[in-house]
């Protein structure tokens, strides 16, 4: 009976110290991400999500630009076939397409306006220069 009793004993000895250790492998996990997690705050890194959003916002960007190369070779095209080549910047001695006097788009709402949108855009500026 006494080595059941000693085997018991040593049984509940070894549940206790698992329990233990399991517990501090727990706060150890939750010490070294806290640590980690202060160590990028501090690099300024941005997060996964950021991180998402503007690979897709790249992504997208890429996307457009392309649809727009085809669409202005598409109307190049057009032109050619209308009224014959038309020459232009790189073409030796011939009048450019550009016109001489460009209409100026009307300003921005950024621009336009010395209220709280040239303000928030400043604002912008400072938050995040030299994040992205």
């Amino acid at each position: 009976m006494m080595k059941g009793q000693l085997l018991d004993d040593a049984a509940r000895v070894a549940v206790g110290v698992m329990s233990t250790l399991s517990g501090a492998k727990h706060e150890l996990d939750s010490l070294i991400r806290y640590r980690i997690e202060r160590l990028l705050t501090k690099l300024d890194l941005v997060s996964r999500d950021e991180f998402n959003v503007f690979r897709d916002i790249a992504s997208r960007a890429i996307e457009e630009q392309d649809e727009l190369e085809r669409r202005i070779s598409e109307i190049e095209k057009r032109l050619n076939s209308a009224t014959g080549p038309v020459k232009g910047r790189g073409q030796s001695k011939g009048k450019s397409i550009t016109p001489k006097k460009l209409k100026k788009e009307p300003p921005s709402v950024w621009e336009s306006s010395s209220r709280k949108p040239v303000a928030a855009k400043k604002n912008l500026r400072k938050r995040f220069s030299g994040k992205i």
